[in-house]
């Protein structure tokens, strides 16, 4: 039986960059899981149990506007949804990224227009945050009325519940977990690479990324199991800041209003 996959997207478009996937190649990727005979839902459903074996859940981080441009007309015309995160406050802005290869393009992110459309849609609303920060080191009763502001906050803009967090740069840790769980959230996604596992823990979810360099080969490997069990060898063992896809000394996150 096929094990349910969430995979993790962030901007759609040509730049090449590590965050980018190109349209066309995202939408090969949509109808070859159509052609595979899995169900699309979004992740409340996985966690729910309330979608069919096998299914897979879209979702996009940081509420980049491309959701808009490419992901949305692609899946309507197919009458699929997905789910998305963004940064509660830093709506209409750009970013100014940089890693250790430097500099990232700088991507708008979604209005809150953009999200209540999305909410009309049927797209799940879920949260990155108020400010896309590492909440690993923080005071627990910060991250938790943070957390509460941040849900507070998109459930207002767009009229739905928030029920799901993606910790930025997967970064969390026993007490992140712990505070999320407080926060009133019902669970959240990290970066550690798998698919859904029987025995899942609902605040350290597996999902699998796809970036520049997915290949339709590294794409299908997203379904193998054993294929993501090896990918999953050099992250963190469980109890320290697990699920860090990049070094946090490599990863900057500034905004500047958009013009």
């Amino acid at each position: 039986m096929h094990r349910s996959v969430i995979l993790t997207y962030h901007s759609l478009d040509d730049s090449g960059s590590r965050m980018s996937v190109r349209p066309p190649d995202f939408e090969r990727q949509v109808d070859w899981i159509g052609r595979s005979g899995r169900t699309f839902t979004n992740v409340s459903s996985l966690i729910d149990g309330t979608a069919p074996p096998g299914a897979v859940a879209l979702t996009f981080d940081d509420g980049i506007s491309s959701v808009m441009d490419v992901a949305l007309p692609l899946l309507a015309c197919r009458d699929l949804r997905a789910t998305i995160f963004p940064i509660s406050s830093r709506l209409s802005m750009r970013t100014r990224w940089q890693d250790g290869s430097g500099a990232l393009p700088s991507f708008r992110t979604v209005s809150e227009e953009d999200l209540r459309t999305l909410a009309s849609r049927g797209w799940e609303i879920g949260s990155h945050t108020v400010d896309h920060a590492c909440l690993v080191g923080a005071d627990p009763a910060e991250i938790v009325a943070s957390l509460i502001r941040s849900q507070r906050d998109l459930e207002l803009m767009t009229g739905t519940r928030v029920r799901g967090l993606a910790y930025p740069n997967g970064c969390n840790s026993a007490h992140v977990r712990r505070a999320v769980e407080s926060a009133g959230f019902d669970w959240a996604l990290g970066t550690v690479p798998g698919p859904l596992s029987p025995k899942f823990d609902r605040f350290d979810i597996h999902r699998v990324n796809i970036g520049a360099t997915t290949s339709p080969a590294r794409f299908r490997a997203a379904f193998v199991p054993l294929i993501q069990a090896a990918r999953r060898i050099p992250f963190h063992p469980r109890g320290r800041s697990d699920g860090h896809t990049h070094p946090l000394t490599n990863v900057t996150s500034e905004f500047e209003p958009c013009t």
